[in-house]
């Protein structure tokens, strides 16, 4: 049996020693590296909270705003009609309002709780809480509640309305379950992440229905009883925090706060510590396993560490705020960030709102990924052009918005100058809007630089527009002449005109032009140039092309049946009909139906869009010539020809 010296006992027991010392401080470094990996998380978590938190009370207050409106117009059309405000005049008006007004989504009652419907019914909510408050002179939102007009679970908006500065009675719109879970559920930073909306004593208002109906006995019924107290402390005190428990065995991390414009309610969002830490129990065997290596070991595991939490935050970083396509900021970043400046900065901001003409084109013929290539270089373009105060983001699609200080016409240009891809030059339609009053919702600034953007859809020359109140009035013409075109192909009102071509020397007709009038039931004519751009636009310039070619085939046919010397017929087309296949074969088909020769026909393409083919061109004029029609098979220029 081998002896040990004395010294060399306490060698061993020295190492013996170290070996335990070096296990303690491994694991208590461990224990200190998922500490700073879950503050770093807390906080990440916290900030996906607040933005979602932001996100909902935006919501709330659009719905809010509706319903003051509405009960504002009632106060001021009840004291414009009865200036006394007599209570008893008031009531049976607000009664007569709500039987030819009240439904079971918007009623009305007066200052008795009172809903008087069409149908004959009366209901009396003088006992509901959110009457109350409302006919005290407060808006508010009710918890969940049973409707006495059809029985269906719903939540309510009440609004008061006033007579002669006296509580009149109360406007209300109800929201269904739905409807609020819409409003309400904001989308979360992770697919594996859960939402909760509760109220100040837990119960649960919007979530998941396999969930009890508390959220915090729930906790507490899983083991987790400080944490439920914590959480049920903070609801009473209107505070946000941060928990850690176990659900079902499964260790959760949850961040709470309070959600404006409610009665107490609270948005919680809970994430399994699976998804936060994947790879956790890998990372922990590995540390034991250094364990046992030579020290410098230990500098390698501290840098997968530091590298495992750089990745961590990384990836939660890039699931809350990286767009898939751009890899670069997503809307909702952009609106809170925007939002930021707008508030911080005095610096005069624009916001710009543009997209791609005609991308659907390049999807088409091109594929998804060839879009999605295209997308991330316009990105990339605007990106680089930036400054450190300025924002750009990908809304949906292709459209983008940007929030810059310099919103001058040749930075505009700059920004969106045509961009070259492969076989395709890339133009934008831009609409700037110059920040006036920042106290307006964001959403409506954006949606102000759309309707600039609108005016130039389509305009080669013109790519950009600012917006004025003007374009607003415009855009609902647009609109309303999209309805008349559709209406004036249908009742065959589009009549060609035909325009001579002179021979200069012998003063001879050798030809015409077949032109698209737009004729209406009274006789009045529309211009070409207000129908034939919109038109184009929307795609109806395909079947009103057609319309005018047969007609002119039938004013041929009409001519040789009466033994009339005819001359050739020149008929523009949109070339987005070489989009869609079978063009050719339309042309020479109906030609035969009518038994007009080829040669008395020549067809011309205007082009108004970015795409140029010529190939698709060259081998569409050669089948014209082979078949026998006349004349150049197509006119190039930068937009559409007047017809």
């Amino acid at each position: 049996m081998m002896r040990y010296s004395k010294r060399e006992k306490w060698a061993f027991l020295a190492l013996a020693a170290a070996s335990i010392l070096m296990l303690v401080l491994v694991m208590l470094l461990m224990r200190h590296v998922r500490d700073l990996l879950i503050s770093d998380f807390r906080i990440s978590l916290a900030e996906i909270v607040t933005q979602n938190r932001n996100a909902i009370a935006s919501r709330l207050q659009l719905e809010f705003q509706a319903v003051n409106a509405s009960a504002a117009r009632l106060t001021e059309e009840i004291e414009l009609k009865f200036p006394a405000g007599d209570p008893g005049t008031v009531r049976r008006y607000i009664a007569q309002y709500g039987a030819s007004h009240n439904d079971g989504r918007r009623f009305v009652a007066d200052d008795q709780g009172l809903v008087t419907f069409g149908d004959g019914r009366f209901i009396d909510i003088a006992g509901r809480k959110y009457f109350r408050e409302a006919l005290g002179g407060e808006s508010n939102l009710s918890d969940r509640i049973i409707s006495r007009y059809d029985g269906e679970n719903i939540f309510v908006i009440s609004s008061p309305v006033r007579a002669d500065g006296r509580p009149a009675g109360t406007y209300q719109h109800a929201l269904s379950y739905e409807d609020v879970r819409e409003i309400l559920t904001a989308p979360l930073f992770a697919s594996s992440g859960r939402a909760y909306i509760v109220d100040q004593a837990g119960y649960l208002v919007i979530g998941d229905q396999q969930m009890s109906e508390n959220y915090f006995r729930e906790l507490y019924a899983n083991g987790n009883p400080d944490a439920a107290r914590r959480i049920a402390a903070d609801a009473r005190a209107g505070r946000d925090g941060f928990i850690a428990s176990r659900i079902a065995d499964e260790p959760m991390f949850a961040s709470y706060m309070p959600i404006d414009n409610t009665k107490g309610w609270y948005l919680i969002v809970t994430v399994p510590a699976a998804a936060v830490f994947p790879n956790g129990r890998v990372v922990v065997n590995l540390f034991y396993g250094i364990l046992f290596l030579v020290v410098c070991s230990s500098a390698l595991a501290m840098a997968y560490f530091l590298w495992y939490k750089s990745r961590q935050q990384a990836r939660l970083k890039e699931i809350a705020f990286v767009d898939p396509v751009t890899r670069g900021d997503t809307y909702a970043k952009f609106l809170d960030e925007a939002g930021e400046l707008l508030d911080r900065r005095e610096s005069a901001y624009a916001i710009v709102k543009a997209d791609v003409d005609n991308f659907k084109y390049i999807n088409k013929f091109f594929g998804f990924e060839a879009g999605n290539q295209v997308l991330r270089d316009i990105h990339g373009q605007i990106a680089g052009q930036l400054a450190g105060t300025e924002r750009v983001a990908r809304i949906t699609g292709d459209n983008f918005v940007l929030l810059i200080e310099d919103a001058c016409p040749e930075r505009l240009g700059a920004l969106f100058k045509p961009l070259a891809h492969e076989d395709m030059v890339i133009y934008f339609s831009v609409g700037a809007y110059l920040v006036e009053n920042r106290n307006e919702d964001l959403s409506i600034m954006i949606d102000k630089a759309g309707i600039a953007a609108k005016r130039v859809k389509g305009q080669v020359h013109e790519c950009f527009a600012y917006y004025a109140r003007e374009l607003e009035a415009a855009a609902v013409h647009n609109e309303m002449l999209k309805h008349r075109i559709r209406n004036a192909l249908r009742h065959d009102e589009f009549v060609p005109f035909y325009q001579p071509k002179v021979d200069v020397l012998t003063g001879r007709i050798v030809g015409c032009e077949a032109l698209a009038r737009w004729r209406t039931d009274d006789g009045a004519f529309i211009p070409p140039g207000e129908f034939i751009p919109i038109s184009e636009q929307t795609g109806m310039v395909l079947e009103l092309d057609m319309m005018i070619y047969e007609k002119a085939l039938a004013f041929l046919r009409r001519g040789l049946d009466g033994g009339l010397e005819r001359v050739p017929v020149s008929v523009n087309f949109s070339k987005m009909h070489l989009h869609l296949g079978r063009f050719f074969d339309k042309i020479r088909d109906k030609a035969e139906q009518y038994g007009v020769p080829p040669g008395l026909i020549e067809i011309e393409l205007t082009e108004s869009t970015f795409f140029d083919n010529f190939q698709d061109m060259s081998v569409f004029s050669r089948r014209l010539q082979d078949c026998g029609f006349r004349g150049c098979p197509w006119t190039i220029s930068a937009r559409a020809i007047p017809r």
